[in-house]
């Protein structure tokens, strides 16, 4: 066996060295044959690529990105002299790098690659030499970095790919810049297309924008749970959750503290009026139709009404702050359209509980009513004039920005 060790020491190159090796190893026929078979394979290319394969270092090997190409170049080209057992080692492509150190020099490579915005073979050369690890896993490497976007370029080609991404960094920095100048040229543009008003104009649409402002806070103030919808915002004004200024109206009001002397006796007279008005709009439903009760409850409802309106106004909340409270009508709206349906399609019902089913859901829209202080069929009327009230004048709003800004 040591004379075996010792006829398998390489001193030319490597292809004489595998090939001495498979004529001089003796050893057991099974270990003798493996080995021909192996050297066999591994001597018949480089014969070929005699010339070629002296020229080629180990680095040069991994940059040539062809799978046949590295492999010749690994077999051919070894930096250091190795013993038999290095060769068999070789020759059954196993890395001696362990696992986790692979992964470590994997991750420093991808944070290089975010660096520099590229890799060179060279850098993979050196994470991953040939005396630790195989072609086959080498290429394994390069393929997963490829497969995450990764470039993988030759050392010579550096200065052209840094120079193309300074040129593309460039280009995006225009584009950014043009999309920064595109809504100014949109906005003059689009002013340049809407004329300058005349004196006639502007006082007409002011006139649009006061009447919906007023009808949309008139039939706003009309529904019940407008009560809630104010008194809601007053408590987050007294608990410093709202701004006062974005609330109140500066034109009525002029120290915060006053506002807040006087607001009791406002909330005061808007809990009174509310409990009036449900009172008498109870008085008015249950009374008979085109009795005198009902026409002297109706009478009193609306005068409650009435008066309920002007302690709203004595809130003085601005427009805007009025129009944000709003939508607060929009849930109840579709809770009675949701009930409406409902009775609809139990009285087309023939089971046996749809009669009690049908009670309980009437009395649930009867409480709703209650609570809104006005009957179904006219709150769905109601309804539907605030939405267009709305769009009257966010329209006639929308008309007098357009044209200030054309100025």
């Amino acid at each position: 066996m040591a004379t075996a060790k010792k006829k398998a020491v390489p001193k030319k190159t490597a292809s004489k060295k595998a090939g001495k090796t498979a004529k001089k190893a003796p050893a057991k026929k099974a270990v003798k044959q493996e080995a021909e078979k192996a050297s066999a394979k591994t001597v018949k290319k480089p014969v070929s690529k005699k010339s070629t394969a002296k020229k080629t270092t180990a680095k040069e090997s991994v940059i040539i990105p062809k799978s046949k190409a590295v492999k010749a170049a690994a077999v051919n080209s070894p930096k250091k002299k190795k013993g038999n057992a290095q060769v068999m080692e070789s020759q059954s492509a196993i890395s001696l790098m362990e696992r986790e150190e692979r992964n470590e020099r994997i991750k420093e490579l991808m944070v290089l690659a975010a660096e520099h915005g590229f890799l060179t073979y060279e850098d993979i050369n050196e994470a991953f030499p040939e005396d630790l690890v195989v072609v086959e896993d080498v290429e394994k490497v390069v393929g997963l970095l490829q497969s995450m976007e990764i470039e993988i370029i030759r050392q010579d080609d550096v200065e052209e790919f840094q120079a193309r991404m300074e040129k593309e960094e460039a280009d995006k920095q225009s584009a950014r810049s043009d999309v920064l100048d595109d809504p100014v040229r949109m906005y003059l543009k689009q002013m340049g297309q809407v004329p300058l008003l005349t004196r006639e104009q502007e006082v007409e649409i002011s006139k649009r924008i006061e009447e919906a402002e007023i009808a949309t806070t008139t039939s706003f103030n009309r529904v019940g749970c407008a009560a809630d919808a104010y008194l809601g915002v007053i408590k987050r004004l007294e608990e410093g959750k709202e701004r006062f200024d974005r609330i109140i109206s500066d034109k009525h009001v002029e120290c915060r503290e006053d506002y807040f002397k006087v607001l009791p006796r406002v909330l005061q007279g808007i809990d009174r009026n509310s409990e009036l008005k449900l009172k008498y709009f109870k008085a008015y439903t249950k009374a008979k139709k085109g009795s005198s009760e009902e026409t002297k409850s109706r009478k009193l409802f609306e005068q409650a009404q009435q008066r309920l309106s002007d302690y709203f106004k004595q809130l003085y909340f601005k427009q805007k702050a009025i129009e944000d409270i709003v939508p607060e009508v929009d849930k109840h709206y579709y809770k009675v359209k949701e009930i409406c349906a409902e009775i609809e399609k139990l009285k087309k019902t023939r089971s046996k509980s749809a009669a009690t089913h049908l009670r309980e859901t009437r009395k649930e829209l009867r409480e709703l009513e209650y609570y809104l202080q006005i009957e179904h069929q006219h709150f769905i009327a109601d309804h539907k004039d605030l939405r267009v009230w709305l769009r009257k004048g966010l329209k006639a709003k929308t008309e007098m920005i357009e044209a200030n800004l054309r100025l």
